[in-house]
């Protein structure tokens, strides 16, 4: 792929024709809090989250009824440095605010060979990206603001951007036993996503002392689409568990409303694509003693195969998701009896991102303030055996990305230092009936 720097007007230019997907994730894994205090649950058999983990093993669970519900609430604290060559120095932002409400639903019902379950989740998204004094992106656009003003404005002031990405989704099907250790399922997904971006700033210190003059940027894309699960599940004995479950991939085309547009960042009733990917989950489960089980997982997410759409830039039309490259994760949990109503549980995941070119990919919108990078999970958590058939969760978590640099390459003239971490607390519960 041949390479050139552009100019920096070049880059603001690329950089405004990009969607406005700022906060987007596509494939999430933490969809329930016994995930977060354990980040390997592809073979688990123990509680109703298996619904979106392991869906084949349903028919593992007690005849009757099983609830599970739950609630994340994130710390999240990306944050980029950057200096754009002008002579204002380096600049940083960070991330503001609390993700207070990513909940889950899950519900199975058993009997004998089979089982039937539904869900409500968030499979994708599930965050804001707060930048209340503005971003590299913003700064990028009151540039070209400025520019556009011909001279009448000499400053920017109050410059803000909020996103925010929330693909919910809702999952039936059924699984049956066709022996004492093989059983298998099939399920359908519905996803419903939105994404919304505000942002704005005010045009000041005019030489030719005209009044501040405020501009905003309010829209909203979204989408929906279907997709299909398939599940597996052996059971190799009394303490081994093989598990995989497949995720079809989800076509969304999405549809832009414009609230507000002084910039000219986007056109009303614009169409893009942003598929869901397809994924492949596989995992085991291992009981060394009654009391110790482990559990690993393998995921692999095929974005190359989806429709992210096309971007052009020095000449060249790229395909996105071509651009970005396929993801992996691997984890590995343990837990631990303490007594007969209380367990101890603890794992770490480790996310690969397989970029084609990283520093064309982080030249769209938002990609700095939500960055998509290598990242370790780490979680620790109880569950608490209240009463006959309650079983409750509590779990704390951190996510760690590795310090990177998008060199000075292709799109924008000027290197951008990436940080990120994020903390969680999980609260949740499982009923069997």
């Amino acid at each position: 792929m041949k390479k050139s720097r552009m100019s920096l007007p070049a880059a603001c230019a690329l950089l405004l024709l990009a969607a406005p997907l700022a906060a987007q994730m596509d494939n999430l894994t933490n969809l329930s809090v016994e995930w977060m205090r354990m980040p390997a649950r592809n073979a688990a058999v123990d509680s109703a989250d298996i619904v979106v983990y392991n869906p084949a093993a349903l028919v593992r669970l007690a005849n009757g009824f099983h609830l599970n519900i739950g609630n994340q609430s994130l710390l999240r604290k990306p944050s980029h440095t950057y200096d754009l060559g002008l002579g204002g120095g380096e600049r940083t932002f960070s991330q503001q605010g609390v993700d207070a409400f990513l909940p889950n639903l899950y519900a199975a019902y058993k009997s004998d060979k089979w089982a039937v379950y539904g869900g409500l989740y968030i499979s994708g998204g599930g965050a804001v990206a707060d930048y209340p004094d503005g971003s590299l992106t913003t700064d990028l656009i009151s540039m070209m603001a400025l520019a556009n003003a011909g001279g009448a404005y000499a400053g920017v002031k109050d410059q803000y951007l909020k996103a925010s990405s929330y693909y919910l989704t809702g999952t039936l099907g059924g699984a049956y036993a066709f022996s004492g250790s093989l059983s298998a399922s099939l399920g359908l997904r519905y996803i419903s996503a939105v994404n919304t971006t505000k942002m704005g700033l005010t045009l000041g210190d005019s030489p030719f002392s005209l009044p501040d003059l405020a501009l905003a940027f309010d829209s909203k894309d979204k989408a929906s689409g279907a997709g299909v699960v398939l599940g597996l599940h052996y059971a190799a004995g009394d303490t081994l568990d093989l598990a995989a479950h497949y995720e079809s991939k989800v076509k969304l085309e999405f549809t832009t409303t414009v609230n507000q547009d002084d910039i000219g960042l986007a056109m009303d009733g614009a169409k893009s694509r942003r598929d869901l990917p397809a994924a492949l989950y596989v995992g085991a489960g291992y009981r060394w003693t009654p009391k110790l089980q482990m559990l690993v997982d393998f995921n692999y997410w095929f974005q190359t195969a989806a429709d992210w759409g096309t971007e052009e830039a020095d000449g060249v039309e790229y395909k996105w998701a071509d651009v970005a490259g396929d993801c992996w994760a691997a984890g590995i949990g343990l837990a631990y009896d303490l007594s007969p109503r209380l367990k101890a549980s603890a794992g770490t995941v480790f996310t690969k991102f397989l970029f084609a070119d990283k520093p064309l990919y982080y030249s769209r919108l938002g990609e700095f303030e939500a960055p998509k990078a290598d990242n370790w999970n780490c979680g620790v958590g109880l569950a608490y055996r209240a009463a006959k058939g309650l079983t409750l969760n509590l779990a704390l978590g951190g996510t760690f990305w590795k310090k990177t640099s998008v060199a000075e390459e292709f799109i924008l003239p000027f290197a951008v230092e990436v940080k990120a971490h994020a903390y969680s607390l999980s609260v949740g519960a499982n009923i069997d009936l």
